[in-house]
């Protein structure tokens, strides 16, 4: 529990107490002399109190102890003889405004208490010896409980700091998995090629195939080509060369080149996008971005891939969606991770790439269910200072 939920936690108690303490004047008030008077005290203080739990002094406030400090004197005042036992309460506030603020300031209120309850008690019996040592014990305590508070308050200092040091371990510690598992997905990717590549150099010399494992080697060079300079596009940070893009327009470019690229794949990319629809942003890292994104929905799709847009707010939302077998919910954090793909031939590399950049131009990926009843990307991507009006 934090101190902001303890001081409301304080304002709570201190309002239930007070509506009990009035309670029992209204139904016992025989007993007392001045029970009108106490009674407007206790009515007052708690319209008071409620309106500091729900309106004002949102943060602890030395008011607001001051407060209960004020309400336990004039009890004292009015009805010292038979409400002596009272003074026992001035060590909440005491101690918990030590506590909750940490502020060596604190010692002012066993002072500023001390001092008008010593002129309550010399209204009613004079400043005997007596009197002199139980006024002299008070301070003593509420000093002692102020001193307790503040040693608390430097305790669940350390103690928070301690939590927040363990967290932030714990994330590092989880950074330095990612990283080993990236590691050894990295290693593993490369060893396949190289085992085909080592195992086509030993055999070339002697075997009839000669040209077939040439055709190898290139096939499997090439293949790491591609994959180191994917690796090096992930870890390149994002372009900075910002410009008017046109997201249709770009869409539009995105799907030529896709369909050049996959002639096999019989999708139908439907879009639905304003002309009117720009971002000042890079137009690399944004075609990057929508290319891996468009791409990934083709290769799952199984006869159609839907683009729409809409502008909110400052952000444009690119929608992809496709007809595929969709995306469990349990891997909905897991593709943007590098190296993690369900495609026998994909890099996983894609929406991870994906991922980084937006988030680097200041937008966002949401993966969810589509209508069609496959995968969809929602592509959160910021208008820019040029058409942020």
């Amino acid at each position: 529990m934090d101190t902001k939920n303890i001081y409301i936690a304080y304002k709570i108690s201190r309002l239930v107490f007070a509506f009990l303490l009035l309670s029992f004047f209204v139904f016992f008030p025989e007993n007392y002399e001045d029970y009108k008077n106490v009674i407007l005290i206790l009515i007052v203080y708690n319209l008071t109190a409620i309106l500091s739990l729900f309106f004002l002094l949102k943060k602890v406030s030395v008011f607001d102890f001051i407060l209960d400090i004020v309400f336990i004197l004039a009890l004292l005042y009015i009805g010292y003889l038979y409400l002596s036992y009272l003074s026992i309460l001035f060590l909440f506030p005491t101690f918990l405004y030590a506590f909750l603020t940490g502020k060596k300031v604190s010692y002012v209120l066993p002072i500023f208490i001390v001092f008008f309850y010593s002129f309550i008690v010399y209204k009613y019996h004079g400043l005997d010896t007596e009197t002199i040592m139980n006024i002299f014990f008070i301070l003593l305590s509420l000093v002692a409980i102020n001193y307790a508070g503040l040693s608390l308050h430097s305790r669940f200092q350390e103690q928070n700091k301690y939590i927040s040091l363990l967290e932030e371990e714990k994330k590092q510690n989880e950074i330095f998995k990612r990283i080993y598992r990236i590691s050894a997905d990295f290693a593993h990717e490369l060893r396949n090629p190289m085992t085909s590549l080592l195992a086509a150099v030993e055999l070339i010399d002697s075997s009839p195939h000669r040209e077939k494992m040439i055709d190898i080697i290139k096939s499997e060079g090439k293949r790491i080509e591609d994959l180191l300079n994917t690796f090096l596009t992930f870890s390149r940070p994002v372009d900075k060369n910002f410009s008017e893009v046109n997201i249709r327009a770009l869409c539009d470019e995105i799907i030529h080149e896709l369909k050049e690229e996959n002639k096999d794949k019989n999708v139908n990319i439907s879009m639905s996008i304003d002309r009117h629809l720009y971002s000042y942003i890079s137009k690399e890292a944004l075609k990057l971005v929508l290319k891996n994104i468009i791409e990934n929905a083709v290769q799952w799709a199984r006869k159609e891939v839907v683009i729409s847009a809409e502008r909110k707010d400052n952000f444009i939302v690119l929608n992809v969606e496709d007809d595929g077998r969709g995306i469990s919910i349990e891997d909905y954090e897991k593709i943007f991770e590098p190296f993690f793909t369900k495609r026998d031939k994909g890099t996983g590399l894609g929406l991870a790439i994906a991922k980084k950049y937006i988030i680097e131009l200041g937008g966002d990926i949401k993966v969810g269910r589509s209508k069609l009843g496959g995968a969809k990307f929602a592509i959160i991507i910021p208008v820019g200072h040029e058409h942020g009006k």
